[in-house]
């Protein structure tokens, strides 16, 4: 639309929030949705759209790709459609444009950008089996001095289609925050 920004798909602000949640040490943010520059139908107007950015442009992104996830899923709980949209957001937002730059680290992105079909389509669900609500395995603050420390958790995998499924679990290291 005119006056439109330049598009930025993948890319994210400098104002995004950010990090774990204070003394909890939850994963927050959960998913990054897009939210900058985005045209809606104009507050108050009978015609015409509205270009805004932030926060209330990305929710009612996620809270649409919920809505598909129930529509599809009519006998899933809310923390299972929570969790299709966090476990089919894989989708990497980098520092630069059209995928340039580095990769944010789930303290900026969470599991990364949304993506409503595989969320809709999706028939495997993961999640921290202590806390399924959550979804997110979180090892809240953990205090790290001179002795080790070993903190353990364990998630469930949970096939809710029809057709076996195999996997195989691993680790993704993303960009270290604050230097660890």
């Amino acid at each position: 639309p005119p006056g439109a920004p330049p598009p930025r798909g993948d890319t994210q602000p400098p104002g995004s929030s950010r990090g774990a949640h204070g003394s909890l040490g939850g994963a927050k943010p959960d998913v990054a949705a897009p939210g900058t520059g985005i045209a809606s139908v104009a507050s108050g107007r009978l015609v015409g759209a509205s270009i805004k950015s932030g926060t209330s442009m990305a929710t009612p992104h996620v809270a649409g790709i919920a809505a598909l996830v129930k529509q599809a899923h009519p006998g899933w709980a809310p923390a299972e459609v929570k969790a299709s949209v966090m476990n089919t957001a894989t989708h990497d937002v980098f520092t630069g444009p059209s995928g340039t730059g580095t990769a944010y680290g789930p303290e900026r992105v969470g599991s990364g950008r949304v993506d409503a079909v595989d969320a809709a389509t999706n028939t495997t669900l993961a999640y921290a089996s202590q806390d399924s609500d959550q979804v997110s395995v979180a090892f809240g603050v953990v205090p790290v001095g001179a002795d080790p420390v070993t903190v353990r958790k364990t998630g469930t995998v949970q096939n809710t289609g029809a057709r076996p499924q195999t996997y195989s679990p691993g680790v993704a290291l993303s960009r270290p925050a604050g230097g660890a």
